[in-house]
């Protein structure tokens, strides 16, 4: 995939999440204005979207969510293999009073966040089950100076546990049941979708760091 393609794919995916409030992004990296989270449009009537969930009007088929997925996370892994051990444990000086992220704890930070998006989130709403409230969209904070092929254990092992259950796609999978999260209601595989557009928004953050490095 050209990286023109890409940008087009990624700019694709933040469309899932919609516009949103002012937020600044965990790591202290990004403030983002109206990119990838958001909050539910008033405007859109919740029961139109059940209807429209259960008609499956609303969302592309499983299949096509994981490829998105595959798709950036490939790009994702270019990024990731061409770092030194040091510079993922490099930080922005001026960003250390602020908690800023280096690229391992980026990189740590998707990982992480996959695991809990479909543990937490998506999966227990597929299986009909509503998370609570007070879960949102926040993983827990990623460690700082994990080693490389730790990271990269941890992408293998997410992403593998994320296509065993896509291959198991559940028949009387539940589209209906939403979850906001802090963010909009979304069904769990909205939120599978969702998650792509996160770790693509990422890319933006990634891009930034390595501006910094020379």
């Amino acid at each position: 995939m050209g990286l023109d393609s890409f940008r087009d794919l990624r700019d694709s995916v933040y469309s899932v999440w919609g516009k949103g409030k002012r937020f600044a992004d965990h790591g202290g990296q990004l403030d983002i204005s109206d990119g990838l989270y958001c909050v539910h449009d008033p405007a859109r009537k919740r029961t139109q979207e059940t209807e429209q969930r259960v008609e499956g009007n609303m969302m592309k088929n499983p299949l096509e969510v994981l490829q998105i997925m595959d798709d950036i996370r490939a790009k994702t892994l270019i990024y990731f293999e061409s770092f030194s051990q040091e510079q993922l444990d490099w930080r922005p000086p001026q960003g250390k009073e602020e908690g800023a992220w280096s690229l391992g704890e980026v990189f740590m930070h998707l990982a992480i966040d996959e695991i809990y998006l479909r543990e937490m989130i998506a999966k227990p709403l597929l299986e009909g089950v509503k998370p609570p409230d007070g879960i949102t969209f926040l993983p827990p904070p990623p460690p700082y100076g994990t080693a490389k092929n730790v990271i990269q254990y941890w992408f293998n092992r997410a992403r593998l546990g994320t296509k065993i259950y896509f291959d198991n796609w559940p028949n009387k999978a539940n589209m209906a049941l939403v979850h906001e999260g802090g963010l909009r209601e979304m069904n769990g595989l909205e939120w599978f979708e969702g998650y792509a557009g996160h770790e693509a928004f990422h890319h933006q953050q990634i891009e930034a760091l390595i501006a910094q490095l020379g």
